[in-house]
Order: C-alpha cells, then sequence, then structure tokens
C-alpha cells in the first residue's frame, strides 16, 4: 500500500513539473454579450477534454458566476489578505472538475493594495504553477485600469462580442486601449449570438480588417456561437448549458473552442514559459508603484 501511494505521488510530482500553466483573460468592449457565460462553458469544456482548469471571476461589480453555476461562493477573495488564507481554501470544485474562484470585493484595487497584500497576492499566484494547465481570468466588462494592468501579464485575451455594430466597435475599443499598453498584446475573438453564420462572418471580417490595419495585430477568430435558446434556458435553470443541454449548437461551439485551445496545450514545448512570464508581469505591475 505504501509503495502504491509513493508511486501515485510520484506520478502527481512528475505531471505537474512537466504541466505548462497557460493564463488567459476573457474580456469584452460592454456588457451584455455573454461573455461570463463563455468563460465558464468553455472552461468546462476544457475539463471534460481532460484539461485541469481554474476559473478565476474578477469582475468585482457584476460577478456572476456563482450564479451561473447554481453555487454558494465558499470564501470571499480578501479573506486571503485580511484571515491569512491560501489561494488554495479560496478555490472551489465546480462542474465536471472544473475548478473556480468567486468574485470579491478584494480584487477591485489589487493593484493600489498595501504592499504587504500585493506580496502576499504575488506569493500566492506563483503557488498555481504546474497545478493546472488552464488559469482563465474572467474579466470585467469595459474599459477599466486595474483590469488593464492584469489583462496584459496573461499570455493572450479572448475577445468576446456578437456581431451588432455597437458590440463590435466597443469591442475594438477595448482591443486598442490594451494595445495602447502593451502594443504586441495578443487577441482571440468570440463572436457569440449569431443569428446566422454569414452576419457571424461578416462581424469576424469587420474586426480582423480593423485589427490589420489600425492595430496591426493578426486576429485569431474562434468558432462563433449561435443564438440559442437553451443557452437561455439554462441560465434560468442556474446550470451551464454545456451540462445541462451538451447536445445543444451553442455546447458544441464551446467544445470546439475549447478543444482548439487543448490540443494548441498539448503540442506547445514552452517549458514553463507562458506561466513565468505572467508571473514576472504581475511582479511588474504590482510593484510598479513602489519603485515610482
Amino acid at each position: 500500500m505504501k509503495n502504491d501511494q509513493a508511486e501515485s505521488l510520484r506520478t502527481q510530482m512528475q505531471k505537474r513539473r512537466h504541466r505548462q500553466t497557460r493564463v488567459l483573460s476573457v474580456v469584452s468592449g460592454k456588457g451584455g454579450v455573454g461573455k461570463s457565460n463563455v468563460s465558464l462553458n468553455v472552461a468546462i469544456s476544457l475539463a471534460e477534454a481532460g484539461a485541469e482548469v481554474l476559473l478565476i471571476d474578477m469582475d468585482t461589480g457584476m460577478a456572476n458566476l456563482d450564479i451561473l453555476l447554481g453555487y454558494t461562493p465558499l470564501l470571499p477573495f480578501q479573506e486571503m489578505f485580511t484571515e491569512n488564507k491560501s489561494i488554495f481554501e479560496l478555490i472551489q470544485s465546480g462542474p465536471s472538475g472544473v475548478q473556480w474562484i468567486a468574485g470579491g470585493s478584494g480584487l477591485s484595487g489589487i493593484f493600489h493594495m498595501e504592499e504587504e497584500h500585493k506580496l502576499r497576492f504575488y506569493e500566492q499566484l506563483q503557488l498555481l504553477e504546474g497545478e493546472f494547465d488552464f488559469i482563465i481570468f474572467d474579466m470585467g466588462a469595459g474599459l477599466n485600469e486595474n483590469h488593464m494592468h492584469l489583462i496584459t501579464t496573461t499570455e493572450r485575451g479572448i475577445l468576446v462580442t456578437t456581431p451588432e455594430p455597437t458590440a463590435l466597435m466597443d469591442g475594438y475599443a477595448m482591443m486598442k486601449y490594451i494595445r495602447s499598453h502593451k502594443s504586441d498584446f495578443p487577441f482571440a475573438a468570440v463572436i457569440n449570438r449569431v443569428d446566422q453564420k454569414k452576419d457571424g462572418r461578416a462581424a469576424a471580417q469587420k474586426l480582423i480588417t480593423v485589427s490589420e490595419q489600425f492595430l496591426g495585430m493578426q486576429l485569431t477568430v474562434l468558432p462563433m456561437v449561435p443564438n440559442d435558446p437553451k443557452v437561455s434556458r439554462a441560465v434560468m435553470e442556474q446550470t451551464p448549458f454545456v451540462i445541462a443541454y451538451p447536445d445543444s449548437r451553442a455546447a458544441q461551439s464551446m467544445k470546439q473552442i475549447a478543444a482548439g485551445l487543448w490540443v494548441k496545450e498539448q503540442s506547445a514545448k514552452t517549458d514553463g514559459k507562458p506561466f513565468r512570464h505572467f508571473i514576472t508581469g504581475m511582479k511588474q505591475r504590482l510593484f510598479a508603484s513602489a519603485r515610482t
């Protein structure tokens, strides 16, 4: 029995050493485009595909992952600082093995904390290396200086928008704003709530064109998500739609998006560089005020 336990521990440690933790941020130019629903259902789809996933709700004003999940938050995020809780004590298990951290007011001024709290946050983030294949930040909607600092430390931003002209314009403005702070920051786009494929393709092409022409960026477009009534039904039932309606058109799109991300992750030979770049960038952002 002891030999079996030791072998199991060695296997787990070996997996952790070789796991490439990738950090993504999901953003939108405005609220109401389904950003959190996309974040949650892609995260669950990744977990169902075999990935270890941590989803963190960074929307301090309108945090709603707990509502979409139908779960009660375990601990408020600020207890990492006020009660000296570890980040692992904040993590909750969700459906299909996805792990998540609820949003909270402790995140609202993350880059304006006292130095001891910044250090605590930085040290706790470091502990996540190798624990997960993906760490996904579900960011607040719209432009926010605090959010911008965090987004630009991640490996890539995933912009969620809809075919509506105002949503596309706001989405472009979000990418422009972030790229003005980090000129080489890469984006992928998800066109959500598509009634007709031609509308989704047209919206994607508009974003590709303006990204190339005005931002000098090659925008990656992920599979579009159809406007599916089962999504609204699942929200009312407080169950993620990939769980409640796995055969729905929207759920199939989530699985396609997740499959693309997971294949890229498994084929990458990065020796932990994405996470270390994230941690280095986070440290620079967190403690920039101390040097000025």
